[in-house]
């Protein structure tokens, strides 16, 4: 019942930054809602589950927590994909992406 409301808030939030064409493409609102519904899912989890982005590495840490995109390194150019942690400080369910130089 709540992920119709989140979606259209969702939406509103879109066409308050002037990019509401974005979801006129089928593909897109269908992208949209599946992706608000996995963190919908995510979020009732008791306790929610927690993702986490390279920002919130540490520098040594960032290639045990992220995989490479297309090149490897050590040295951050840009978050593809966040780590999915079951918990906020728990067990990581997954590697996130990352594009190292």
């Amino acid at each position: 019942l709540s992920l119709p409301v989140l979606h259209k808030n969702f939406e509103w939030q879109l066409r308050r930054e002037r990019i509401r064409d974005i979801l006129t493409i089928p593909s897109v609102k269908s992208y949209s809602q599946k992706c608000l519904q996995i963190a919908w899912f995510m979020n009732v989890q008791d306790p929610p589950m927690s993702l986490l982005w390279p920002v919130d590495v540490k520098r040594g840490d960032i290639t045990t927590t992220f995989r490479f995109f297309t090149r490897s390194g050590t040295i951050l150019q840009h978050e593809v994909w966040p780590a999915l942690l079951l918990t906020s400080d728990g067990p990581m369910m997954t590697k996130g992406v990352a594009q190292f130089k």
